[in-house]
């Protein structure tokens, strides 16, 4: 069961993130080709303007500058944004990677609890076993009280346990890709990505 909800939690993790990665480069690819043929249609107006007016070399050069200045910071601009989104996917990475590995240890300490649980139950019946054949050989009637020697229950609750801290853990792990979601939203529309 765990490893369904594991298995469906990578696979929603990688699903949102391709989706959040095909966004952005499409949004980034929109950017590029609105501010290409802005550049364009401002090239054919220096164009055009060079032609009709030669004296005006220096405005001309100005402007050029200016322009060469604007696109040079919106390329910087998308490639701090890409920065941005890699680290934000990089640190996605490392907290499914803990999550698997807590998930992991808590499957390595559910099998241990298991061993012990089958070992306890083979001690008991070796108990049972030798009570009945003291019983028998020294014609007693003796048998354990009603709480026994080992607490009943107690591998169940701490299995219980172990798996509530699961779910509690996976129930996180949803809340951050929400709030991971929510941020995303929140930078693409703040940004223009």
């Amino acid at each position: 069961m765990i490893d369904l909800e594991k298995e469906s939690l990578c696979r929603k993790c990688e699903k949102i993130q391709k989706k959040v990665n095909i966004f952005c480069c499409a949004k980034q690819q929109e950017m590029v080709d609105e501010d290409r043929q802005e550049w364009e249609i401002r090239k054919e107006k220096a164009a055009i303007v060079r032609e009709r007016e030669e004296d005006l070399e220096p405005e001309r050069n100005r402007i050029g500058g200016l322009l060469c200045d604007y696109y040079r910071k919106q390329i910087e601009d998308n490639k701090e944004r890409q920065i941005k989104i890699s680290n934000q996917k990089i640190q996605i990475k490392d907290d499914v990677a803990q999550q698997k590995e807590r998930l992991e240890n808590y499957r390595e300490e559910i099998k241990k609890i298991i061993e012990q649980k089958g070992g306890l139950r083979s001690l008991v019946r070796n108990y049972d076993n030798t009570e009945i054949k003291y019983n028998t050989r020294y014609k007693e009637n003796l048998s354990r009280n009603i709480l026994g020697i080992y607490e009943p229950g107690m591998l169940e609750i701490k299995q219980e346990t172990y798996e509530q801290e699961v779910k509690k853990s996976l129930q996180e792990n949803k809340k951050r890709k929400k709030n991971y979601k929510i941020q995303m939203k929140r930078f693409i529309k703040k940004k223009g990505c």
